[in-house]
């Protein structure tokens, strides 16, 4: 994808949900972005590698939906 990949998540994510879906396509296509990317340099280590899992952005992200559907009136 290149650099084009945020811009294809984001008119995605537009065409499907709007501009929630948007901003959902748009960080989306950074992250397939920056994990496909082979010119990138390194990231300095400091040895620390904090306590996340692999699944607590979603965890997060999906909390964070539920509390604005809540606010929202949705559920």
């Amino acid at each position: 994808m290149g650099k084009y990949g945020k811009w294809i998540g984001g008119g995605l994510g537009w065409a499907v949900a709007g501009p929630i879906g948007a901003l959902l396509g748009f960080v989306v296509g950074t992250v397939i972005d920056k994990s496909s990317s082979t010119d990138s340099k390194p990231a300095a280590t400091t040895g620390y590698r904090g306590s996340t899992t692999a699944g607590s952005f979603i965890t997060s992200l999906l909390i964070l939906v539920a509390a604005v559907m809540k606010v929202d009136g949705k559920i």
